[in-house]
């Protein structure tokens, strides 16, 4: 994803995802783009279950803004810091 080439650690985009209806993480870890899909249940929004669902996209943001998403993957050692667009 060009908009995420040559940043930081920790940049990264929320999008539409290529599946209707659902979003995507793009993040850049280890100078590396990654993407992951977001899910989304009764319960609310989050990377897979059971893990921490929450109810907006934005409070999911929140708290990967805090807390590694290595909780998510193991290969994603660094937090949602940078957004490409605007504040999280």
């Amino acid at each position: 994803m060009r908009l995420l080439e040559g940043r930081c650690d920790g940049t990264f985009l929320v999008r539409p995802s290529k599946n209707p209806g659902q979003f995507a993480l793009s993040i850049v870890a280890e100078g590396k783009v990654n993407h992951c899909l977001i899910l989304r249940t009764e319960r609310g929004y989050g990377f897979a279950e059971p893990l921490t669902t929450h109810p907006t996209l934005r409070s999911l943001v929140q708290h990967y803004v805090h807390n590694s998403l290595e909780e998510h993957n193991p290969l994603l050692k660094t937090t949602m810091a940078y957004p490409v667009f605007g504040s999280s």
